[in-house]
Order: C-alpha cells, then sequence, then structure tokens
C-alpha cells in the first residue's frame, strides 16, 4: 500500500487508538505463540527420529532447557501438547486481532453515518436541488460499509505485516541463508502483482458509479410506482431497472474476481519460493530439525503474504469510496446554511421580506424585489400560478434558501442573526404531501416532540378535525397508516399531519398548498380548523384553490416573481382587470 492511500486513510484509524493499543498488545503475543509453534517443530521432528535425543540441535537444547525449569519429562506427547498448545494461542490471538477488526468497522459505520447525515442536514436546500437521491441512499447504504470494511481490513493488513515480520524473523534466526533466499524468490514472483493497483482502482471506480445508477433507479421506479402502474409501464420499468442492475453485476463480478483471484493467483508462487529454498536448503546437507522448523515458519509466512497481497489490492480497489463521499461531503459544506445565535421564540410584530431578490443559479426564475409583511397572529395568503414564486418565498421563511439581494427579519432581527435550527423548532409546516411513517397514528403525532400528554393528543386532532374518524379506527390511536400514511385516505393523512403540526405550538404555521389535493369535504375541515387558530397564531396559506383564501388577512398575489397585488380577498375580486379576478375567473 503506498503513502498516498495510507495518508487518505489515516483521518479514519487514528478515531480508534483505543482498538489500536489492544490490537499492539495483541501482537506482541503473537511474536510468543509464534517462536512456541515455531521452536516447537524441532524437538517434535527429533524426537521421531531419536528418542534418546543424544545430540540435540540448538533449537531442541531450548525447549529441553524450559522443560527442566518446570520440572517436565521430554517426551513425544510432551513436545505434541507444546506444539498443539502454541497453534492454540495463536488462533485465539487470531481471534481476537479479527473481533477488534470487526469492531473498528462496526463503530466506523456508525461514527460516518453519524457525521455525514449531520453534514448533509446542514447545508442548505441547494445541495438538495442538485443532488441524486438515489446516490445519497447508495452513500448510506453501501458506501460507508466500503469504507469501514476497507479500515478494517487495513487493520486486519496490519496484523499479516506483524505475523509476516514474526514467521520470516524466526526461520532467520534459525537459518539465515535459507530464509532470505526464500524471501528473495517470494519478492521477484511478487513484483508483477504490485503492478496492478491502477488497475484495482479502475475497477473499484465502474463498481461505484454503477452501484450509485442502480441505486438511483431503483429509487425513482419506488417514488414513481403509482404512475408506473397507472400506465402499465411495469415491464418496461422493470427492464430499465435490470439494465443497471447487470451493468453493476458485471462491474462487481469483474472486481471482486479481480481481487481475490490475485491473492489465490499468488499463492502457488508463495509455495514454489519455500519449497525452492528447501530444495537448496537439501544440496546443503542443513539440519533436518532446524529445516522442518524454517519450513514450517516458511509455509506460514507464505499464505499471510498472499493475503497482504490480496488485501492491499482490496484497499485500492475501495478507495473511490472515500474520494465519492468526500466529494458529497464536501458540496454540502460548501451550501452549508449561515446561522446566528439569537433565538426566537415567539413572533411579536412580523416577518418583514425588504427589497428581497432571489436568483436559481440553474433557472431563468427570479424573486424580484420583494416586499411583504406577514403579521404576527394573522393569516398572509401567497397566490399565483405554478412558477410565479410562492414556494421559494416559503423556503426563504423556513431558512433553506438566502436571498441574493434585500434583508428578511424576524421582528427586526435579520435572519443572518436568527439561530435557524431554533427557529425552525417554532414553526409547523404542512406541505400538499407530507409523509407519514409507517407507525401508529399516535407515533406519527408525537414524532416532532416526544414528551406529549394524551390529553394534548385529543385537543390536537380536536382542532384539527381528526378525531371523527380516528375514534371509527378499531385501534384508534395505535392504527398502524401504512407507508407513506397509504391506510388513511388523502383528507385523514392532512388532518393527521395538521394536528402534529399544532401539537408543537408553533409560533408560525405554513400550509404550502397542503389541501391542493383533497376533495371538498376535506378540504373544509381543514380550513375550519384553521378557523379556530384565527387571531391566535401566525398563519401562511399557499394554495391554488384560491376560494380556499378567503379566510386570509391579506393576500399576496405573485406573478413572475413580482408582487402584483395585495389586500384581502373581498378587495381583490373587485378590480376586474387585475390578475387576481383573472384567477378566479379561470377556476370557475
Amino acid at each position: 500500500m503506498n503513502f498516498k492511500i495510507f495518508k487518505i486513510l489515516l483521518p479514519f484509524i487514528i478515531q480508534f487508538k483505543k482498538y489500536l493499543i489492544i490490537l499492539s498488545v495483541t501482537f506482541l503475543f503473537e511474536v510468543i505463540a509464534a517462536f512456541i509453534v515455531i521452536v516447537s517443530i524441532a524437538p517434535l521432528v527429533e524426537y521421531t527420529l531419536d528418542s534418546s535425543l543424544s545430540n540435540p540441535s540448538f533449537l531442541t537444547k531450548i525447549i529441553l532447557e524450559y522443560l527442566l525449569i518446570i520440572d517436565f519429562e521430554p517426551s513425544f506427547w510432551t513436545f505434541v501438547s507444546i506444539f498443539i498448545a502454541g497453534n492454540f494461542l495463536k488462533a485465539s490471538l487470531d481471534i481476537i486481532t479479527r473481533f477488534i477488526c470487526l469492531k473498528i468497522k462496526a463503530n466506523l459505520f456508525i461514527s460516518m453515518s453519524y457525521k455525514n447525515l449531520n453534514a448533509i442536514f446542514k447545508s442548505n436546500w441547494l445541495f438538495f436541488g442538485r443532488s441524486d437521491p438515489g446516490k445519497l441512499m447508495n452513500v448510506f447504504q453501501k458506501e460507508h460499509s466500503n469504507i469501514a470494511e476497507t479500515v478494517s481490513q487495513l487493520a486486519q493488513q496490519t496484523s499479516y505485516f506483524f505475523q509476516l515480520i514474526i514467521y520470516f524473523s524466526i526461520p532467520l534466526w534459525i537459518d539465515f541463508y535459507l530464509t532470505i533466499i526464500a524471501i528473495g524468490i517470494a519478492i521477484i514472483f511478487m513484483l508483477p502483482f504490485l503492478l496492478l493497483h491502477r488497475f484495482s482502482y479502475s475497477l473499484g471506480d465502474k463498481n461505484t458509479k454503477t452501484s450509485n445508477i442502480m441505486i438511483g433507479t431503483l429509487h425513482e421506479l419506488f417514488q414513481s410506482i403509482r404512475l408506473i402502474i397507472s400506465h402499465n409501464k411495469q415491464n418496461i420499468s422493470v427492464n430499465e431497472y435490470i439494465k443497471t442492475v447487470k451493468m453493476h453485476a458485471k462491474a462487481s463480478v469483474n472486481s471482486q474476481l479481480f481481487v481475490g483471484g490475485t491473492g489465490i493467483f499468488f499463492q502457488p508462487f508463495t509455495m514454489l519460493a519455500a519449497l525452492i529454498a528447501i530444495g537448496v536448503s537439501n544440496t546443503l546437507n542443513a539440519d533436518l530439525p532446524e529445516t522442518a522448523a524454517v519450513l514450517w515458519g516458511l509455509m506460514r509466512a507464505m499464505p499471510i503474504l498472499s493475503k497482504i497481497l490480496q488485501s492491499n489490492l482490496n484497499i485500492t480497489h475501495l478507495i473511490p469510496s472515500i474520494t465519492h463521499i468526500n466529494k458529497i461531503v464536501l458540496k454540502a459544506k460548501q451550501t452549508e446554511s449561515k446561522s446566528g445565535i439569537k433565538k426566537i421564540d415567539s413572533i411579536k410584530k412580523s416577518i418583514l421580506f425588504s427589497d428581497v431578490s432571489f436568483l436559481y443559479k440553474k433557472k431563468k426564475f427570479n424573486l424580484k424585489n420583494i416586499n411583504l409583511n406577514i403579521e404576527a397572529n394573522k393569516f398572509t395568503a401567497l397566490a399565483g400560478v405554478s412558477g410565479s414564486g410562492k414556494s421559494t418565498i416559503i423556503d426563504l421563511v423556513l431558512g433553506l434558501q438566502e436571498p441574493q439581494k434585500g434583508t428578511l427579519l424576524v421582528d427586526n432581527i435579520p435572519y443572518g442573526n436568527i439561530d435557524l435550527n431554533n427557529f425552525r423548532e417554532k414553526i409547523g409546516y404542512i406541505p400538499q404531501d407530507s409523509p407519514l411513517f409507517n407507525l401508529s397514528i399516535r407515533e406519527n403525532l408525537v414524532w416532532f416532540q416526544k414528551n406529549i400528554t394524551e390529553l394534548e393528543m385529543i385537543e390536537a386532532c380536536e382542532t384539527a378535525n381528526a378525531m371523527e374518524f380516528i375514534q371509527t379506527l378499531p385501534n384508534g390511536f395505535d392504527t398502524i397508516v401504512g407507508n407513506r400514511g397509504t391506510n388513511l385516505s388523502g383528507g385523514q393523512r392532512q388532518r393527521i399531519t395538521f394536528a402534529r403540526a399544532l401539537l408543537r405550538k408553533p409560533a408560525l404555521l405554513i400550509l404550502d398548498e397542503a389541501t391542493n389535493s383533497l376533495d371538498t369535504k376535506s378540504e373544509n375541515l381543514i380550513y375550519k380548523a384553521l378557523e379556530k387558530l384565527h387571531g391566535k397564531m401566525t398563519v401562511i396559506l399557499v394554495s391554488h384553490k384560491l376560494q380556499s383564501l378567503k379566510c386570509a388577512d391579506i393576500i399576496y398575489v405573485l406573478n413572475n416573481g413580482e408582487i402584483v397585488q395585495k389586500g384581502n380577498f373581498n378587495s381583490l375580486i373587485k378590480n376586474e382587470n387585475e390578475k387576481f379576478y383573472n384567477m378566479i375567473n379561470n377556476q370557475l
């Protein structure tokens, strides 16, 4: 593994100092275990050939001296016991090492998921508008796992390096010449394999890209499931997805075969290197017990050398995952929302737009010199055709976007000075398609705020006109609503969403096209609920259905990013030559 790759992985490694210390201690015991296993081979072979041990080798003398200290008689079973005990110790240490590597992998996955999701949630709406949801899903489903696996393999590779040093050092101590021959031949065989890193990186990069495409396509299919089935395009959609699956499967097979196959293909060369060295040893009439110990050490070392090569290529193969995630996190940080420290507990005066202009960088649409005053405890409505700027104004109020020109004030405090996260805690936001989670009605209601009492829940549902249908359900508040609330009607979902927003006791309630997809009865129930809040809460209404804005204290009419009219419903409807009147007529 080259220095560049190590530099990329270093920030992930240093997070686990505790585990690295444990690994270091484990490696020390590895030295003891390897020494016992290799050295105990010599007396075992020698005792088999000569049970009297009349002319013991220096390795056998070492073992005999230790047996004398602990008052043990040398025998075949004594030597076998030492050899087996050493192997059991080695196996136990391998399990400990593997456990530590798995802990590093799991903890790193948790750490990255937490850190990177937080970074993404701190970015403004521009980041999400430019990001592919499929790629973001792939990051959290697969790429984080790949990086965790890479660092885990690096820890495992460190263990391999220590084992390799041990299994080469002891044979070098026993027979320097023989071991040097084996190492030299192994290095010669290994050199061509070390040139494969660039190809491994290329395969890993292709594997990551095809995975992004596959997950992105699947995400789009599930998002468009109603449209697909309604137009009988199931077969076409499945075939399009299968194309991406085949692309990824091909890339995945090629990359995994290359990484796995390289290590397997290198193993015969490592065995050949050891055997060549033994052959040379035989021509030199080397001592048989010592040669057996060296052979055992080399036979244990050579497969580890193969694992290091395979692990090294696999780390290179997974580096594109780190590159991909770093790019996403960097983009998120570049679009991080700016936030002040001033906390807003309530809206006492107003939210004021003063000469606000906004430009979407990839679109021609602008908000131009917007001046509007959202007064406290009044209903303010935004009216206009699609693309007129209503949703952009809501994004600015929520702090999801920042204007290029002009100022936004809450009670005369600039948005830049406000703690936006704190302010959002005081907002109840209900979009057109507000999702419910696949939980019970009760769990959905308390999702934003856990310390809700049963009485508060009932009061909110009564205000939202939701108790009427909840009481008819067999399990009441404990009824499971299904994925995105599919077990309920559209009107029922919106009333649950409305009640959930009210439970936050918001200083500001925003209904962003919240009733546009509802039938007349469901819509009337929502607006009856709103009437109960008149004069008690600051409310912003956005709706294409202009007749539903009669309850508003003031309506701002937008056209092409500009405010072209303002007034209450009755005053605006009288101006027959103006925009609002024309829009009303078009809806009749």
